[in-house]
């Protein structure tokens, strides 16, 4: 059972080659994907359809891995765009890419789960794990503890 949920949203952006600033220019080209059906195709069919262009029909979408090669691949020429997310996008932009669109999304990404019964048994742990999910850290110490 889920207790807490941390990201609950999913930021990306197009990162382009440095010649290419409009969507315009991009048409007839291609932007690199992780994985067909994966977040970062959604997400890049989502800001393709913001510029007005339609994925697969006015830019291909290649299927080419992590990060770092969706990067090296824009990098290469193999491909004129991929969204990246924080901080890829701003080692991209210090490459000289540039930001054609950004997606902003509700999607949880990251949370906490136990079982039913730990909650049932031992609920001021889960209380107490909650409350220091979300409390300001007030660590102080090289250590980064609490003091």
């Amino acid at each position: 059972m889920m207790i807490a949920g941390g990201n609950a949203t999913s930021d990306e952006w197009l990162m382009s080659r440095p010649d290419i600033k409009t969507a315009e220019l991009l048409k007839g080209g291609s932007a690199a994907i992780a994985l067909f059906g994966g977040l970062g195709d959604f997400m890049t069919r989502i800001a393709l359809k913001r510029l007005g262009l339609t994925p697969i029909k006015d830019v291909a979408l290649l299927q080419i891995g992590g990060n770092p090669e969706r990067l090296g691949a824009l990098e290469t020429g193999k491909v004129q765009a991929t969204m990246l997310p924080q901080p890829d996008n701003f080692v991209a932009q210090k490459m000289g890419f540039y930001n054609l669109v950004s997606v902003r999304l509700p999607y949880q990404s990251t949370g906490a789960a136990t079982t039913r019964r730990f909650i049932q048994e031992s609920p001021d742990i889960v209380r107490r794990y909650i409350k220091s999910q979300i409390e300001p850290s007030t660590a102080s110490g090289p250590t980064g503890r609490r003091q």
